[in-house]
């Protein structure tokens, strides 16, 4: 008795720790499976979310730049330009508006633009392609003044139109003319409802969640662009801070890319996928909750738990059956236990049905079916949720085996016999995938787990049990996105750009027949076998130096150059991927590559010609600058001395001669001016002063100027206008100037009757302006030479048989400080024989604003008397011997002068004595420049404050700024008058006088 309840405790003891291990080896592989499956779904699922998002990106990108080149074309057409910048202007012919409306209303059908318009480069609408009238919203001014700046093509923002009263996108493209000027645009309004939205909301595959949309920041925020799958009345609506990191937007925004995972704007978690459009400020991003991911896989794990209570529930029956067979054998000579062993017995039958029962609950719940197949009967047993599965009411399907083959799709019977049959062998769990057919008569695609629970004695199967789980929604999303990979796949091998993916080491991994084609091989598989540094490449480390930087997923642009099959070079414009694993190691490249060696050529030839024209542009500026100070140079002598000798000798015919070398020198003095403001003008370094100036006074002062001209030649000369006062905001300089010109020229080409400047008021639109008219005549200009005139270095008449004088500068340089100041100039009217009407206009600012003449304002002599009780000291740094014997005989009884030939000696000088005025010419040969000298002269004790005045024949833009900030006080350019030298002097020295 003893030793057989010991035995009966240890065999006790055994069953127990064999089921206890069996339990927690279960558990620990069931939880292992689980999470194993769990990261196997969701990598698949990022994979997917990849797929559609580069896909959309792609798409999207694609389309915008197909937008560009169509915009691009209409607006940098030369003649289309030609056309809008004579529209602009109010020239052109008559009917020139219905002509451009006609072409961009078929461009805008051709291209699916919904409307069309040209605009000034304020934004003011010109005209459009609609019926009716149209009006650009102000909240797209930022885009056009953006546009303006860059001069180039681009998308406006998605932006809400009150006009229109939805939102929309503008493509803005600058039309700009052969000076490099925007003179409109050309603006292509886009609703976004007809494609990209469409496109981007689109999800190809079944799903309750999913959903891409496409953001931006605005300020601290992010702002949704489109309308949203599960938020209505979104677009440029729905904003959140960038403080809130946890949704994947704000990561978008933070610099995050790739796939993510976090909460989204309803507090979901999700999976997201995030990738930036090319050269937008636009981030898109594909989602899906992470609970639609896993939901699957949730009810799988239910299962699995089920099936490992059912082991555990059949490892304990099968322990309890062994442990009954042997208590059997111990209570035939244990009589006395027999009623408390027989209690035991059935208390674990009872917890058998028990954990059955529960289990049964838990499939239900998890809305899975589950059956028990009594194999050698055929009969099969089957819960009411496989019923619904299949579209029956409970009770309602009655099986058998052969039932059940009946009902199984043909091509997966086969399949299903061999998995049975190792199922029967192995006595181990099987699953199967397989068809079955509903009561409706379709098929439905079902997963089935199974296992042998019962054998017989001599080893076959008597029965099996099992679930069946409704896979019939995923096979579905797997068959759309394996279409949509064959999709893409087409779209790849029929793109016209190369597309290829290869290894870091060098070898392709697929090639399109594009690609193949650009490098001039024969076949993909050709391309395939090649080693890619070592036939493409002509430098490997054009391309690959930065590789290892490289960001994963992100897109990124290169252009390099390949060796094609013959050894030629070709350019490649790469729109790559660099793909990484886990340890940041780049796996795969990927791009799509497009031929632009014509464009590189022609960029190649661009850059040089820039530099060609730079550097002719530098050899033009040196030598107008050593023409300024040479000629300069010897006209102090010529202009300097014939004035004096004109002033001062008494006999007529002598006094004649120096008239005629004073005016001759003064004409060259005037060609030189021209030549240095018409280059100042090409280098925009001309400067303007605008302030309030009465034009009347303006054109009566330079008309009176030429009287003493027109007479010589018997012509009138008179200025007409029926204002008494007319205030503009000008350059009285510049203004002077192009008057001088006209005036100069009318007179110069009129040989009989004269000359009437006329001055008036004109109104274009709601803009006034000045109109001042030089009418002449004279010889007129012929009709095919009237644009002749503008050119510089042109004449009417050319050549050796010109019939008259001048560089043919006056007119180029007249129209380009027209345009300086704001104005335009053109030829109004011409006749030959019978005159010229030059018409200048400038805008008016105000009207009738009187100025009273001041009292101490006079006409000034042209005899400059310096008195003073003392004779100043003064030093002239020089080296030109005419420049000095001029400055000696103007300075004569003036002052005491002393000369310094050169930079040491005026410093010597200027330590020994303490002068009053220092003169200093700044070319002075070998030694020191005149900048050194002063330089040096102000570090000398005493000196600081001398006043100093450049004397120098460097005249051109900018050097006497120049000079003055390197200590000079004045300046005056050779060669100098005697009114402006001794004005200068008396306003240095005696500015009480």
């Amino acid at each position: 008795m003893s030793n057989s309840i010991k035995e009966k405790g240890f065999l006790k003891r055994q069953i127990i720790l064999i089921s206890f291990a069996i339990a927690f080896i279960s558990i620990i592989a069931g939880y292992l499976f689980y999470r194993y499956e769990e990261k196997s779904i969701i990598e698949n699922k990022q994979q997917e979310l990849k797929a559609i998002a580069e896909l959309k990106v792609y798409q999207i990108e694609k389309w915008m730049e197909d937008k560009i080149v169509n915009a691009d074309n209409m607006a940098k057409n030369p003649y289309s330009i030609k056309e809008i910048e004579d529209l602009i202007e109010g020239k052109g012919a008559p009917n020139l508006k219905e002509v451009i409306i006609s072409r961009l209303k078929y461009r805008k059908k051709s291209f699916n633009f919904e409307e069309i318009y040209l605009t000034t480069t304020d934004g003011k609408v010109v005209l459009t392609t609609s019926d009716k009238p149209n009006q650009l919203d102000t909240v797209f001014l930022h885009d056009i003044r953006e546009s303006l700046t860059l001069k180039k093509t681009k998308f406006s923002d998605f932006r809400f139109c009150n006009t229109h009263g939805k939102i929309l996108i503008l493509l803005i493209s600058p039309n700009i003319n052969k000076n490099n000027e925007v003179v409109a645009f050309l603006i292509f309004q886009i609703d976004p409802f007809n494609y990209l939205y469409p496109l981007i909301q689109n999800w190809p595959t079944n799903s309750k969640t999913a959903e891409t949309f496409i953001i931006e920041q605005l300020g601290k925020e992010v702002l949704f662009l489109n309308e949203l799958r599960h938020k209505k009345n979104s677009a440029l609506i729905l904003r959140i801070s960038v403080d809130n990191y946890e949704l994947p937007s704000v990561k978008a925004i933070k610099g995050e890319s790739g796939v993510v995972e976090g909460i989204d704007y309803r507090g979901e978690e999700v999976l997201a996928y995030i990738t930036q459009i090319k050269d937008t400020k636009w981030f898109m991003i594909s989602k899906i909750d992470k609970n639609e991911v896993l939901s699957e896989l949730r009810i799988r794990g239910i299962l699995i738990g089920a099936i490992i209570v059912l082991i555990i529930l059949f490892t304990g029956s099968l322990a309890a059956s062994v442990y009954n067979n042997r208590q059997k054998v111990i209570l035939k000579s244990l009589v006395e236990m027999k009623a408390s062993g027989e209690l035991e017995r059935k208390k674990a039958e009872e917890m058998i049905r028990d954990s059955e029962e529960k289990l049964r609950i838990a499939l239900k719940a998890t809305r899975q079916g589950w059956f028990e197949y009594e194999i050698t009967s055929g009969k099969i047993k089957i819960s009411e949720e496989y019923e619904k599965i299949l579209g029956y009411e409970p009770g309602e399907l009655k099986s058998d085996f052969e039932l059940f083959l009946n009902n199984i799709h043909p091509d997966d019977i086969d399949l299903l016999k061999n998995v049975l049959e190792e199922c029967f062998i192995s006595g181990e769990v099987r699953s199967i995938e397989y068809r079955r057919k509903t009561k409706g008569g379709k098929w439905k695609w079902l997963r089935t787990l199974g296992k042998v629970i019962e054998y017989s004695k001599d080893g076959k199967p008597l029965k099996m049990t099992g679930t069946h789980t409704d896979i019939d929604d995923r096979k579905r999303t797997e068959e759309i996105l394996k279409t949509s990979e064959e999709k893409f796949k087409n779209l790849v091998e029929k793109m016209p750009d190369g597309y290829y993916r290869s290894t870091p080491e060098g070898k392709f991994l697929f090639v399109n027949p594009a690609f193949v084609e650009m490098l001039g091989y024969d076949s993909s598989d050709e391309l395939l076998s090649l080693s890619i540094p070592d036939c493409l490449y002509f430098d490997e480390a054009e391309r690959n130096s930065m590789e290892n930087e490289r960001e994963e997923f992100i897109s990124d642009y290169e252009v390099y150059r390949l060796k094609k099959k013959d050894g030629s070079e070709i350019w490649i414009e790469d729109h790559c991927r660099y793909y990484k694993d886990e340890n940041e190691k780049v796996i795969m490249h990927e791009g799509v590559c497009r031929d632009i060696t014509t464009r590189k050529k022609a960029e190649e030839e661009l850059r040089k010609a820039k530099e060609k024209a730079e550097e002719l542009s530098s050899v033009k500026t040196n030598f107008l600058a050593n023409m300024s100070h040479e000629l300069r140079t010897p006209m102090v002598g010529i202009l300097g001395f014939s004035e004096v000798l004109k002033n001062t000798i008494q006999d007529e015919e002598q006094r004649n001669f120096a008239e005629v070398i004073y005016n001759g020198g003064t004409r060259l003095m005037e060609t030189l001016d021209l030549i240095l403001n018409i280059s100042a003008v090409e280098m925009n370094k001309m400067k303007v002063y605008k302030e309030p100036l009465n034009i009347i006074e303006t054109v009566n002062e330079v008309v009176k100027s030429f009287d003493v001209y027109s007479e010589k030649k018997n012509l009138y000369l008179k200025a007409e206008s029926k204002y008494k006062e007319l205030t503009i905001n000008s350059d009285k300089r510049i203004l002077t100037q192009i008057l001088n010109n006209l005036i100069n020229n009318a007179i110069k080409y009129t040989e009989k009757g004269g000359v009437i400047v006329e001055t008036g008021v004109d109104k274009k639109g709601d803009d006034e302006f000045v109109v001042i008219k030089v009418i002449d005549t004279g010889i007129g200009i012929p009709k095919d030479k009237v644009e002749l005139i503008w050119e510089e270095f042109r004449q009417v008449s050319e050549g050796l048989g010109r019939t008259f004088e001048g560089t043919g500068l006056g007119l180029s340089i007249t129209k380009k400080f027209v345009e300086v100041i704001g104005g335009k100039i053109f030829v109004e009217d011409s006749e030959m024989s019978r005159g010229t009407t030059f018409a200048l206009m400038i805008p008016l600012t105000e009207k009738n604003i009187s100025r009273p003449l001041k009292k101490n304002e006079q006409k000034s002599s042209d005899e400059v008397i310096i008195e003073s009780k003392f004779l100043p000291e003064i030093l002239y740094v020089e080296d030109d011997a005419m420049s000095i014997e001029l400055v000696k005989i103007l300075l004569r009884n003036i002052c005491y002068l002393d000369i310094a030939k050169n930079g040491a000696d005026a410093i010597e000088l200027a330590k020994k004595k303490k002068y009053n005025l220092i003169l200093m010419d700044i070319n002075l040969g070998r030694d020191m420049s005149g900048v050194e000298a002063i330089e040096k002269i102000r570090k000398t004790d005493d000196c600081e404050k001398i006043p100093i005045i450049a004397v120098t024949a460097l005249a051109m833009k900018d050097d006497k700024d120049y000079f003055l900030s390197k200590g000079c006080d004045y300046y005056i350019s050779k060669p100098f008058s005697k009114k402006d030298f001794l004005g200068l002097i008396k306003k240095v020295l005696f500015p009480e006088n």
